[in-house]
């Protein structure tokens, strides 16, 4: 059992990077059709640090690198999610790096790393606990993700509850925009 393990969470990074940078052509590198790492994986860290601290941000600060042979998306995008309380996010996401993926949450008494958080399956959706100078591997069982959404979708349209609200997306969404609005803008966007 973890709950509570870590103690009070203080703070979270997110990592997730892939590239695709060679393929010019990519959907992914359309502007007028929502391209960029931040809309494309950037949304997976910022969602996770939502979740995982029940609340909504209070500011974010994006430095992003926007490429012109990529119709000018953020190709990488880091920033600072800043949430009540003096908590936060520090994040990476970038379709012009190598593969990689890391959520760790670190609390007052140890910390968990998630080397595979946003797309594992049933043979990577172990984790590693860290208390006290020792560290232990959890095995998690793991899920295609697709599938999940579609049978929670089907679920819906049946009329069982969800489980994220129509609106959580909308928030995730205005998150997103404010974090690209930082990085264009080259500023702190307060979300209050």
């Amino acid at each position: 059992m973890i709950s509570g393990e870590i103690g009070d969470i203080r703070s979270i990074r997110g990592t997730y990077t892939y590239n695709a940078a060679a393929d010019t052509t990519n959907i992914r590198f359309r502007s007028e059709w929502g391209g960029g790492s931040l809309y494309d994986i950037g949304c997976y860290p910022l969602s996770a640090a939502r979740l995982l601290y029940g609340t909504e941000p209070e500011a974010v600060t994006v430095h992003a690198i926007f490429s012109p042979e990529h119709d000018n998306v953020d190709m990488m995008a880091s920033g600072l999610v800043e949430f009540p309380g003096g908590l936060s996010l520090i994040f990476d996401c970038g379709m012009w790096a190598y593969n990689r993926q890391l959520l760790e949450i670190t609390g007052t008494e140890g910390r968990i790393e998630v080397p595979m958080p946003f797309n594992a399956r049933e043979e990577d959706a172990d984790f590693v606990v860290h208390i006290g100078g020792a560290e232990r591997l959890v095995k998690a069982a793991g899920a295609n993700p697709y599938v999940r959404q579609v049978d929670d979708f089907a679920a819906a349209v049946f009329g069982a509850k969800p489980l994220f609200e129509p609106e959580d997306a909308v928030r995730n969404m205005s998150l997103v925009e404010a974090c690209l609005l930082s990085a264009k803008e080259r500023m702190r966007i307060s979300l209050l």
